[in-house]
């Protein structure tokens, strides 16, 4: 069963801004069967994505007022404000266990039909007038961007995008190796030192030794006495 039945006199004729519209009544119709199946758990995890998808779409509506310098950008903006708060309120009850469900899907359900109708179709002229409206091919990467981050994002009855190759895997942080060498620049060995002897001052010459005189032999006489 569902809530909202999106119609053709919802369309606005911006291709990207009707896939975001339908993107939130996808949500919103997700949130319903939660609440239908009593499925607390579930109806916190699909209001989480119908505000990301809410505040997605309303920062790209608020861009292109801004590029055709539409005059009621600014009150436009505040009527997204607080349709943004009054989820984040809700989201928050509904987180801490009050039963905000017939609250909410009141509340989306008027709001929705009301804002598309009235405010987003009142500058739409203004943005046609400005040229400044080009239909976005990366809407499809966009949404599969919506998926990763915050979960279930696109709906079953719209075509399916077309597919985008894979983001290329994070790198990876280098792991951390210790070596048991000692990873600092390693110095050069010391080279042996040359030690130069200091020359050795001259041996003084020997003294010379005492001449020794030798005697001649005396010759003994015939008488007994010595003769020279």
């Amino acid at each position: 069963m569902k809530l909202i039945e999106w119609t053709s006199d919802l369309d606005t004729g911006f291709h990207d801004i009707d896939k975001q519209h339908q993107e939130l009544v996808f949500h919103i119709n997700k949130f319903y069967q939660a609440n239908e199946a009593g499925d607390k758990e579930r109806m916190s995890i699909v209001l989480f994505d119908l505000i990301a998808s809410a505040h997605s779409h309303f920062e790209y509506e608020e861009k292109l007022m801004e590029d055709a310098h539409y005059p009621l950008v600014e009150p436009h903006r505040r009527v997204h404000q607080n349709f943004v708060n009054k989820l984040m309120d809700l989201h928050a009850k509904l987180h801490s266990g009050e039963d905000v469900s017939d609250e909410l899907l009141t509340s989306l359900d008027g709001w929705l039909f009301r804002h598309i109708k009235i405010n987003d179709k009142g500058y739409i002229n203004s943005v046609n007038e400005a040229g400044v409206y080009h239909d976005s091919p990366d809407y499809a990467a966009q949404l599969a961007a919506q998926s990763q981050e915050y979960g279930e994002v696109g709906h079953e009855e719209a075509a399916a995008p077309t597919p985008q190759p894979e983001p290329a895997p994070e790198p990876v942080a280098p792991t951390l190796v210790f070596s048991l060498q000692d990873d600092a620049p390693k110095q050069p060995a010391p080279q042996p030192v040359e030690v130069k002897e200091e020359p050795k001052a001259p041996e003084p010459p020997p003294a010379p030794k005492p001449e020794v005189k030798k005697e001649e032999p005396r010759i003994r006489s015939w008488a007994g006495n010595y003769t020279d």
